[in-house]
């Protein structure tokens, strides 16, 4: 679906059961983006048919799997999601802890936000992080997002950062 200088991003399916099943357990996915319950491969096939796959269909985008295409490994997800109580998509990611510290988060997002903003016409992206995810946060600094206001999710009694992303201002920088 989208393709940067390094990776690939595309729809994630059924097939990607074993590799969502390692990522949502991964400690720091559970620590800054939450414990989903996905246990088994079954699960993990019912967060892809009740997450992505539903987004796909619902809104036309949602997280993809990001692929290395010297080799085609998957190294971790990104896309938008939408969010009932955000009046925006929000950009997501979250990446294998091998895979850390390559530019695969930065690169898959800027291809993310490009898209967002030349395909999908969005005006507008936010994003939400732990404010003790020090990488996240710089991350979505280096992308041109800014601060806005903490903010609680659906459920939750912890409050996280919400970042904007205006995409009439973005210059393009996907790679």
């Amino acid at each position: 679906m989208l393709e940067t200088e390094r990776l690939i991003l595309s729809q994630l399916s059924y097939d990607d059961s074993e590799f969502i099943l390692e990522l949502l357990n991964e400690p720091a996915f559970k620590k800054y983006i939450g414990d989903r319950g996905v246990r088994t491969l079954e699960d993990a096939a019912g967060y892809l048919r009740n997450g992505p796959m539903d987004s796909y269909e619902r809104h036309g985008f949602g997280l993809y799997r990001v692929r290395r295409k010297t080799d085609r490994a998957s190294v971790g997800m990104c896309g938008l999601v939408k969010r009932d109580n955000f009046e925006y998509p929000d950009l997501g990611f979250a990446f294998l802890e091998r895979h850390w510290a390559n530019g695969f988060a930065y690169e898959s997002s800027c291809a993310t936000i490009e898209h967002a903003r030349k395909e999908l016409g969005l005006t507008h992206v936010i994003a939400v992080a732990n404010a003790d995810n020090d990488s996240s946060v710089r991350l979505l600094g280096k992308l041109g997002f800014r601060y806005e206001r903490m903010v609680c999710m659906p459920g939750e009694t912890t409050e996280i950062c919400r970042f904007s992303l205006d995409l009439h201002a973005q210059s393009g920088n996907a790679t």
